[in-house]
Formats: C-alpha cells, structure tokens, sequence
C-alpha cells in the first residue's frame, strides 16, 4: 500500500533501508535470487552462500540487519551479492516482509526468488541432479507462479548451547535429527 500511495522510495525510507555498496547489481534475465536477512550469520554464511550457488542461485539480495560481528565484511566480499542495511527491528519491518517487498519490486520483477533465512536449506525433490533454474522452468511450464514447501527444524544430539557450526560446515552435519 504504502509503495502505490507513495512510490518505491517511501518504502525503502519507511523501512530504514539503504544500500551497503555502491557495486552495480547485476542481475540478468533468467536469474534465479535469493533474499535474505542477516543478522549475526558469518559463520552460517560460507556454507549457506557455496549451497544456493550450487543449487542455481545466481545473486543474492539480503538486508543486513544490524550485525554486529563479521557478516557485513563477508558480504560485501562476495560476489553477486548485494547488500541493504537496515537498523529497524525485524518485528518492525514486518518479520522481512517490509524489506524484501521494496527489494523485489526493484530488483526482482520477472524472476524466480526464494526467500530464505541464512539457516535454511531448500531440499527438493531431485535437488542433488536438478538444479533450481530447471525447477523454476518446470513449475513455469506447469503454470505455476510459486512453490511452497515445509519448514522443518534440525537437531542436534546435545544441548544448543554446545550446538557449534564452524564457518563453511555444513549445518546439516551438527544438527542431523
């Protein structure tokens, strides 16, 4: 609403969000992104970013929010990613939605996105031989406009407190139940 009633740039100020770069996006018909929102993640991040780009995901667009540690660094080294700041609690932005809306206007218009956290995986059905751009073509070729999936939590076999992911580990490797 507030986007119709005030344009783009409303949205982008009502939701405190500015660019972390000055690098040009990049993105490319036929892209397949990912929008996501950091928050404390470098050491999810190595892993995370290797798994989507792996799978098919040509350029992230995340909203770094608030980090405190080294994930503002880490993105802004990597490539076909780009990066919005954003010191508004999630609560306040809608739980992401204030944020990836005004992105994905901008920048995602006419692609498939998947919106992830930077501790979820997307698993599928002949992920491992199927990329995600072959997903995406078969569900266009089905008619079909989006996919939903299951959300489902993993554990490890000790307390998360003593539940520790080092950088570029798979997470899936400490938390297998």
């Amino acid at each position: 609403a507030l986007v119709v009633a005030e344009g783009l740039d409303s949205a982008f100020r009502e939701y405190r969000l500015t660019r972390a770069d000055d690098r040009p996006v990049g993105i490319v018909p036929g892209d397949v992104l990912a929008c996501v929102v950091a928050r404390n993640e470098a050491p999810r991040l190595p892993f995370f970013l290797d798994y989507y780009r792996r799978l098919g995901v040509a350029h992230f667009l995340v909203v770094d929010n608030a980090s405190t540690d080294a994930t503002p660094d880490l993105l802004a080294a990597q490539p076909g990613v780009t990066v919005w700041r954003s010191d508004l609690a999630f609560s306040r932005a809608n739980f992401g939605a204030g944020w990836f809306e005004p992105i994905l206007r901008a920048h995602g218009v006419g692609h498939w996105t998947l919106i992830v956290d930077a501790d979820e995986l997307l698993v599928y059905a002949d992920g491992e031989t199927q990329p995600l751009p072959a997903l995406c073509a078969a569900l266009e070729r089905a008619g079909k406009r989006a996919m939903d999936g299951v959300l489902l939590d993993m554990y490890a076999d000790r307390p998360i407190r003593a539940t520790q992911v080092t950088p570029g580990q798979d997470p899936r490797q400490v938390c297998p139940y």
